[in-house]
Parts: structure tokens; C-alpha cells; sequence
């Protein structure tokens, strides 16, 4: 597809750089169209699950960039290795080694903004990269930090939705982030209401204005920012919180789907805040309406992997919404769906495992087949079910979490 044209030219372009640069003999522009070029194909290789390779590229790039006068558009492009190469550390599970990258990112963020503070694209890019150093302290456990972080997010990037649409500036969003937990509630009330009134006006006087914030990233990087708040909300057991954010980021996720032409992104992370959704609903026995979600989320997925079999985080985020849809169907002791909606589970690990073998995945893959075991089971499949079992119990490789996982499962039910 064009995808695969795309980045086979961007190879191309980057095998071509690499015999300029070792003349020894280019000039500054070459080693910026250079460094630009390998950090596009650090994307494609990234997207694909090519993370060993994704790092050369970034590390390349960054060599080039290192040669070149610094500047804005320097700085810039560092920033935005930083960020992808981060991204593609935590999924070798180099956890520290992502976390100081995205320091780095924000660090360069700062001397950015300070050099320019009305710029609207140096706002979101900085909220981009402090959303992303959330994930690395959601690993950690480190949910305060992580709440505070996602509201300095969300305070950049609603600013910049402001900047960019020349609107004056609400108090708010003018003074320094909230930093205190008790107050956190209201500021992200502010922030919506904000974003409501912002839209609708808009929508009224400049319907044009209002698509550019859809294209441009805006309203997708405010949603991401309060989608992924709301998993914090969650483990915090703060419910409520956590189903206001949820269904905020799929009003907006939903309103840049209408604005835009297909945008297979958009639709991925529209996906996305249905599966939370729909797995707060179903924790909360609200079947029905975690079904809704659920389902919404599954047409999706279905259709990206279809369209696009290689990207696997398409696949890592279907399984997630297959696992629910397959305990919803078990909580209405609907074991022939269960069984369905697990083999599909199944399925998306086995080709991620293929491209990762990570602990998380493998310590997944055994929870599912061991799932899909009990699920076969109690529709009469005998032996498909211990076949099952044994695959998970070497997949588990006498791992706890699986096993436990497990044995969970089965005192509850028996």
C-alpha cells in the first residue's frame, strides 16, 4: 500500500544521505533534509513494531542534527527524536532510559517556549511529550505525579487550541498549572466547559477555524490528554472522574472524525477511549452500556487490522477490547462468545509475540490461552480446552502472574 511506497522512498532517501555524508563534503541544509528524513522512517519502522531498527534511525538522527548550528528548527526536530525514541524504549521495556528521553524532549520544550510563548505548535508539542512521560509514570505506580503531569497536558494544549484560533486567552489557562490533587476536579471542569463553549462558538462563526483544530492535532492531542487522565481517575477508584473524562474524550475524538476526511489515527484512538469506557462500565456492572462501547471499539479495530495486518499496535489495542467484550459475554454466561472473542484475543498476541517477545506479552498470550482453556470448557470442548491449557501453561513458563491470573478464575467461578 502507500504506506509501504512511503517508506521504501524514505530508505531510499536515507541510504542516499548516509554516501553524501560519508564524503565528508555536504553543506547544513543536506544534514537537516538528512536527519528529517531518518527520523520518517523511524516512524514506519516504530509503527510496524521495528523498534530495534526505529532506535538506529533515531540515533542517526541525531547524530546528524548534532553537526548543525542550534537553532529553533534544530531544537524542534531533537524534541521530536526525543519523543519517538522514547516511545520506542518503553516497548523494549527500557523504561529509564524512555523517561530521561522524554526529559530531554520537555527540557528542549521550555527553551522553546521561552524563546517564543505564543507559539501555538511548541504547546502542543510539549503537551504531547508530557503526556507521553505519563505512561512511563503510570508504570512506575506513580499516579499522583502522573494526574499533575496529564493537567499541565491539557492546560498546553487547550492553550494552544486557543492560540491557533486567535481567541483571547480565559484567565485560567493565563495562570501557572494547578499543582494540588483536591484541586485537580475543577481545573479539568474548567477545561471542558472551556472546550464546549470554544467549539459551539466556532462551530457558529467559523466553521473553518474550528476543521483546522482538527487537522492540525488539536483537538485529537486534548482528547488523548483527557482519555488518558481518565485511566489515572480509574486507578485511583475515582469513577466518576474517570467516566466524565472518558466520554469528553470521545465527544471530541468524535466531533474531529466529522471534521476531517478518513483518518485512520482519528479512528484508532476514537477506538481507543471506547475500549476504557467500556472497560470502567463493565467494572462497574454496567453491561449493557459496556457492550455499546465495546462494540463500537471492536467495528473499528476490525476494520484497521484488516486494512493494515502489520501494525501491531492496532493489534495490541483490540486484544485489550476482546478480552473485555469476552468477560462481558461471560458475565451473561455466554461461553460460545466468550470462547470467540478470546481465540481473536489470541490471535493479535501470537503476531505481536512474534515481532516482541517481551515479558508483558508472553505473561498476556498465557492469561489468554488459559482463559480460552476455561471458556472451551464450559462449553462442553473437553479436549480443545486441555490443548488450550497446556499451551498456556508454556506460555506461562511457571511465571506467577498467569498462573495466578488463573487460579483466580477458576475459585470464583467454582
Amino acid at each position: 500500500g502507500m504506506d509501504g511506497l512511503r517508506r521504501k522512498a524514505f530508505e531510499e532517501a536515507v541510504a542516499y544521505y548516509k554516501e553524501c555524508m560519508a564524503t565528508n563534503n555536504v553543506d547544513d541544509s543536506i544534514r537537516m533534509e538528512a536527519a528529517i528524513a531518518s527520523i520518517r522512517v523511524a516512524y514506519f519502522h516504530a509503527d510496524l513494531g521495528e523498534y530495534e531498527t526505529a532506535e538506529e534511525d533515531l540515533r542517526q538522527a541525531e547524530r546528524w542534527l548534532s553537526d548543525l548550528p542550534l537553532n529553533a528548527k534544530v531544537k524542534w526536530n531533537q524534541a521530536d527524536i526525543q519523543v519517538l525514541l522514547a516511545n520506542v524504549l518503553r516497548r523494549m521495556d527500557r523504561w529509564d532510559e524512555s523517561q530521561n528521553c522524554y526529559q530531554n524532549a520537555i527540557a528542549i520544550g521550555r527553551d522553546l517556549l521561552a524563546s517564543d510563548p505564543n507559539n501555538a505548535g511548541y504547546h502542543i508539542r510539549q503537551s504531547n511529550a508530557l503526556v507521553n512521560l505519563c505512561v512511563v509514570y503510570k508504570h512506575y505506580g506513580m499516579w499522583d505525579e502522573s494526574l499533575i503531569t496529564y493537567l499541565q497536558a491539557i492546560y498546553l494544549s487547550t492553550k494552544a487550541a486557543t492560540l491557533r484560533t486567535k481567541q483571547p486567552l480565559p484567565q485560567f489557562l493565563a495562570q501557572d498549572v494547578i499543582k494540588k490533587q483536591d484541586q485537580v476536579p475543577i481545573a479539568l471542569e474548567q477545561v471542558t466547559n472551556y472546550l464546549t463553549e470554544l467549539c459551539h462558538k466556532l462551530n457558529i462563526e467559523n466553521p473553518e477555524l474550528l476543521s483546522v483544530l482538527a487537522k492540525e492535532n488539536y483537538l485529537p492531542e486534548i482528547a488523548l490528554c483527557l482519555d488518558d487522565a481518565g485511566q489515572v481517575f480509574e486507578t485511583k477508584s475515582q469513577v466518576v472522574l474517570a467516566e466524565k473524562t472518558y466520554r469528553e474524550a470521545i465527544r471530541l475524538r468524535k466531533l474531529t472524525q466529522s471534521l476531517t476526511q478518513q483518518n485512520r489515527r482519528i479512528e484508532q484512538f476514537l477506538a481507543r477511549s471506547e475500549t476504557n469506557l467500556g472497560k470502567l462500565l463493565f467494572a462497574s456492572d454496567r453491561f449493557e452500556e459496556s457492550r455499546t462501547s465495546l462494540d463500537a471499539a471492536n467495528e473499528i479495530y476490525s476494520k484497521l487490522v484488516t486494512d493494515f495486518p502489520e501494525r501491531t499496535d492496532y493489534r495490541n489495542e483490540w486484544y485489550a477490547c476482546l478480552l473485555t467484550q469476552a468477560s462481558c459475554s461471560r458475565s451473561k454466561l455466554n461461553y460460545s462468545e466468550a470462547v470467540e472473542y478470546t481465540k481473536q484475543a489470541i490471535e493479535q498476541l501470537q503476531h505481536l509475540y512474534k515481532q516482541s517477545k517481551s515479558t508483558t506479552l508472553q505473561d498476556n498470550l498465557a492469561r489468554c490461552n488459559l482463559a480460552y482453556s476455561y471458556y472451551l470448557k464450559r462449553t462442553g470442548a473437553e479436549q480443545p480446552s486441555l490443548e488450550a491449557f497446556h499451551q498456556g501453561m508454556e506460555v506461562a513458563n511457571d511465571r506467577f502472574g498467569p498462573l495466578n491470573s488463573h487460579a483466580w478464575m477458576l475459585a470464583l467461578e467454582d
